[in-house]
């Protein structure tokens, strides 16, 4: 009597899931360490708010700052897929100082100080939780935090004067075909209308946001080391450049429409210009092709 076979069975195993991102995966901890840091910080950033409202500042591009550097760590979330969070004591390195530079500020009035402080509490605290390894994977948007320091008010007087000299300069070399411009002081005077190119009109808010927005795309874009700091350099020309055909054309407009016009335009035409001066940079881009978002960016 033959005995039954008996057919082979193959192990069955339990279906695996894809790791998760570790974004979605939040703990109480982690809510209870962001309220932390938020009631900490709070003063300071209402703080910072009263400085980034104020009229003409060139830093006002701060209040975007902390939204796109969390957009820019949630669109590099698969950098962090299947990591495992590893607590380092190692973080307290940063903690540490971090908390006495924002006291030192804290006392001193210096806002610049207890910025530095903030962003060096983030980062301690990120690589504490989580580890070195998350840490480095989200290095650029924990260093693009820095633009949210505020610049002494005496760097920005030294970054102002010449380069409202430079706006001034260029643009009545643009004004030349228009008439008769001649240059006295900040003051360009075309026919009946005197153009006064103050401080707000130098550059500098043109400049700075221009650069922090330039060096945010640059890095979510995919291509060659040189490329892009061959389009960081071009980001001081072309803003400049933006600047004084911004200048020129409010001296057009105040030339042929008068003052009243020409002011209302100038309140306008700042955010014009820093959109122009992207889109130069884009295109500029695009024709040394390097416009391709990176691989690791995730919408």
């Amino acid at each position: 009597m033959n005995s039954p076979s008996t057919a082979p069975t193959t192990p069955v195993t339990a279906a695996t899931s894809p790791p998760k991102n570790l974004l979605a995966r939040l703990t109480l901890w982690d809510w209870l360490i962001l309220a932390c840091l938020a009631g900490l910080f709070a003063p300071l950033f209402l703080n910072l708010y009263e400085l980034w409202t104020l009229p003409d500042q060139p830093q006002s591009y701060g209040l975007l700052v902390l939204p796109a550097s969390l957009l820019l760590a949630w669109m590099l979330r698969s950098r962090l897929q299947g990591v495992t969070p590893r607590a380092s004591a190692w973080g307290l390195a940063a903690v540490v100082p971090g908390l006495g530079l924002l006291l030192i500020g804290t006392l001193a009035a210096a806002r610049t100080v207890s910025t530095l402080g903030f962003i060096a509490v983030v980062t301690g605290v990120v690589w504490t939780r989580y580890g070195g390894d998350v840490t480095r994977r989200l290095w650029f948007p924990l260093a693009f935090l820095l633009a949210l320091v505020p610049f002494p008010t005496e760097v920005l007087n030294l970054m102002t004067f010449p380069l409202q000299r430079l706006s001034i300069q260029w643009a009545a070399l643009l004004l030349k075909p228009f008439g008769d411009v001649t240059v006295e002081g900040t003051q360009l005077h075309l026919g009946s209308y005197t153009l006064n190119v103050i401080a707000p009109c130098s550059g500098l808010t043109i400049v700075l946001p221009l650069l922090v927005l330039a060096i945010y795309y640059l890095y979510i874009i995919d291509g060659p080391f040189w490329k892009k700091a061959f389009l960081t350099a071009l980001t001081f020309p072309v803003a400049m450049i933006v600047n004084a055909v911004r200048v020129a054309l409010i001296g057009v407009v105040g030339e042929a429409m008068g003052a009243s016009v020409a002011a209302a335009f100038h309140d306008y035409s700042g955010l014009i210009t820093v959109v122009l001066g992207f889109a130069v940079l884009i295109l500029i881009a695009k024709e040394m092709r390097c416009h391709q978002l990176s691989d690791e960016i995730v919408f």
